[in-house]
């Protein structure tokens, strides 16, 4: 939003299911250049030399895509999909309904938690999120 010839807002509402805190750490990094960039010429940016569709035709063509392709269709030979038990069957038509679960950790399992997370380099988030790694892990599935 323009509020003056040299002062704009931009506000972003984004859904925790496409992005998390450290994507949107990454897109406000991009982003915080661009005002100083485009206040001081034509308000443009210049085009980027690679585009989204160069790097995917990059990454199918790569060497070694074949070998990697190969080796996962191997590795997940004869297995079916994961059957989770559920509370109650799906329904036929999907509906958008839901719930969450609060999950409180005591403070010092909360803190070990982030500890071992910064020692081994990962954010707090992904720590928790791979704990629902869990019950699929308890199923046998890979």
């Amino acid at each position: 939003m323009r509020l003056a010839d040299d002062e704009h807002v931009l506000t972003l509402t984004l859904h925790h299911i496409v992005t998390d805190g450290w994507s949107t750490a990454v897109l406000t990094g991009d982003l915080a250049p661009l005002p100083g960039r485009t206040g001081r010429g034509t308000g443009e940016l210049p085009p980027l030399p690679v585009q989204y569709a160069d790097y995917t035709h990059w990454q199918c063509t790569a060497p070694g895509t074949e070998a990697q392709l190969a080796y996962w269709k191997e590795h997940l030979a004869g297995t079916e999909p994961l059957d989770l038990p559920t509370d109650r069957p799906r329904p036929a038509v999907r509906t958008r309904n839901g719930a969450s679960a609060r999950l409180v950790l005591p403070s010092g399992t909360a803190r070990r938690l982030a500890q071992v997370g910064r020692e081994r380099g990962h954010p707090v988030h992904d720590a928790r999120r791979r704990r629902a790694d869990v019950p699929r892990q308890a199923l046998g599935r890979p």
